[in-house]
């Protein structure tokens, strides 16, 4: 039994071809990696915009729930203001100023609808598209609606939120 030893090695072209397709291989993997990374970056995003809706909504909730009445303002700066009244001098209001939300307690009805707002103690919540307030027919409750926008993603909530305390 004649063993030929063929001990040349591997020739430059089988190198060559050996290289192209670890590099198509690799490629195929980076591909599917940065892929996988774009999905779980916006799926992400979603799911924070989403929690950051539920919070906003269940605060706003909360502060409606315990008010006795509800009234909308436009500012001098054109700034939507939502104001809850509590009792006689006791009032919280909310801002919306581009896309942020603002919370400030006041102490009359007029410092609600023009009180300035430090925008470090007051700030409420960001990514605010749109909030509406609006009084139902038998002003009993409010419906508040929601959007926020953050990237391509928008949540919208709406609830409507009867009045603990009202008259």
């Amino acid at each position: 039994m004649n063993i030929h030893k063929n001990n040349k090695g591997a020739t430059l072209m089988e190198l060559i071809i050996a290289v192209v397709i670890a590099g198509i291989v690799l490629l195929m993997i980076m591909t599917f990696v940065n892929s996988a990374s774009n999905s779980f970056k916006l799926a992400n995003e979603e799911v924070n915009i989403q929690i950051e809706a539920q919070t906003i909504i269940n605060q706003l909730s909360n502060l409606a729930m315990e008010a006795m009445d509800m009234e909308s303002h436009t500012d001098l700066t054109g700034n939507k203001r939502f104001i809850f009244k509590y009792a006689v001098d006791d009032y919280y209001v909310i801002v919306i100023d581009e896309e942020e939300l603002y919370q400030i307690k006041a102490s009359s009805l007029e410092d609600a609808k023009e009180n300035p707002y430090n925008k470090e103690d007051h700030f409420l919540a960001e990514y605010v598209y749109q909030l509406d307030i609006e009084k139902t027919s038998n002003d009993d409750a409010v419906v508040i609606d929601l959007t926020l926008s953050f990237g391509s993603d928008r949540e919208n909530m709406i609830k409507t939120v009867k009045f603990r305390n009202h008259n």
